[in-house]
């Protein structure tokens, strides 16, 4: 019988949160984007259709990495390149910036969302794999809730839209961290 490996469990969870934070908080920052770019609504509706084009890509090149590289280096590589993407947010100035942000966050977000589903698969039971993919689904809604409330009152306050992004950096470095020491065979 397979035992749990709980490093590959609570990574998988992990990766979850982190990518339910980001993904929750694109929508709700379009407003505070778009006036802080000058960009009419619509034009900024093109963040999310770019991260999500982006996201696709990422995730197809996912299948292939995780052919030829371990679960913890595709994780750490993925988690890199979300600490580039949360530290390039306050730099964003211009409409070509944010696109480049927007394929940024793309290939973070959907590579995190899938790797949660590989992390259970490889580190749970068949008899009990079920039960933990169904445990990301609360998980993802716990994160949205959080992370577009915290969005809310945020931006209520004046805060400017990057600190959403920055705020994300120790969810991801924490991530990163835990994959290194504790995704092992």
């Amino acid at each position: 019988m397979q035992h749990i490996s709980w490093g590959f469990v609570l990574a998988g969870f992990g990766s979850v949160l982190v990518s339910s934070y980001y993904d929750n908080i694109r929508g709700p920052l379009i407003p505070a984007v778009a006036f802080d770019l000058g960009l009419q609504f619509s034009q900024s509706g093109w963040f999310l259709a770019v991260s999500q084009a982006f996201g696709t890509l990422a995730t197809l090149s996912l299948m292939r990495a995780l052919n030829i590289w371990s679960e913890r280096t595709v994780m750490l590589a993925v988690v890199g390149v979300g600490i580039v993407t949360a530290l390039a947010a306050p730099l964003v100035a211009s409409t070509a910036a944010l696109m480049a942000l927007a394929a940024m966050i793309g290939c973070t977000l959907a590579p995190l969302g899938t790797m949660a589903n590989v992390l259970i698969v490889e580190g749970t039971p068949a008899a009990h794999r079920g039960r933990y993919l169904s445990g990301l689904h609360a998980m993802f809604g716990i994160s949205a809730m959080l992370a577009t409330g915290a969005v809310g009152l945020g931006v209520a306050r004046g805060w400017h839209w990057s600190v959403f992004y920055l705020a994300g950096l120790p969810l991801l470095a924490g991530l990163g961290v835990w994959s290194t020491i504790r995704l092992k065979r």
